[in-house]
């Protein structure tokens, strides 16, 4: 699903053997449980929109999805910091924007399982304005924290499926080499859920 993030995410993936599709939801409407269920793993990709970025019926739609999930937004936990319904999805709750010195944040990255090429992110704050902090409930764990302290990254892991949601968006991380590696490693830990490899669609060519 591509919010602003959605054309290097598809890039990145491609470029590193992924059989990967995009939905733009402003063309191609809301998906349905069919279309989400088709896939093992769906990135939800809000980047720096807000606001109504997931609404009601977004939100009906990724609770209908029983696979790998990978949510990130700067603002996404803002929008939902009153929703239990949202809250218990992702297991975790909004705790504050992040406001840090020098347009400059870092994220310190602090399961080695989930994120194995990397111990640090570099994040430009002119890029990702007023990025969200988290705190894992309900199972959830932290993955990587701002140098605030505060969660950055969530994790939570069930028992035929995964999830991470990220309180940024990936196109404010400063190395685009970090972006390939934090990309990578995420769907890599996500792919894990199941023993085994990932399927391909049969609605999804990826010949070309």
């Amino acid at each position: 699903h591509t919010g602003q993030d959605g054309t290097f995410l598809y890039r990145i993936l491609k470029e590193n053997g992924y059989c990967v599709t995009t939905w733009d939801e402003s063309v191609q409407g809301i998906p349905s449980s069919e279309t989400l269920n088709a896939f093992p793993l769906v990135v939800w990709s809000a980047g720096d929109y807000w606001n109504t970025v997931l609404d009601a019926n977004d939100l009906s739609a990724v609770q209908s999805y029983a696979g790998n999930l990978l949510l990130e937004g700067n603002d996404v936990a803002f929008d939902h910091s009153d929703d239990n319904a949202f809250e218990n999805m992702m297991h975790a709750d909004y705790h504050s924007d992040v406001f840090l010195a020098n347009d400059e944040g870092v994220v310190f990255l602090s399961n080695n399982v989930i994120f194995p090429s990397l111990s640090t992110l570099e994040i430009n704050l002119s890029l990702a304005s007023f990025p969200d902090a988290l705190n894992p409930i309900n199972g959830g764990a932290s993955a990587g924290d701002w140098n605030g302290g505060q969660s950055a990254i969530v994790s939570f892991l069930q028992p035929n499926a995964r999830k991470l949601f990220m309180g940024f968006s990936l196109d404010a991380i400063n190395s685009s080499i970090d972006q390939n590696k934090f990309i990578n490693d995420s769907v890599n830990w996500l792919f894990k859920s199941s023993n085994q490899p990932p399927s391909t669609p049969t609605s999804l060519n990826c010949n070309n």
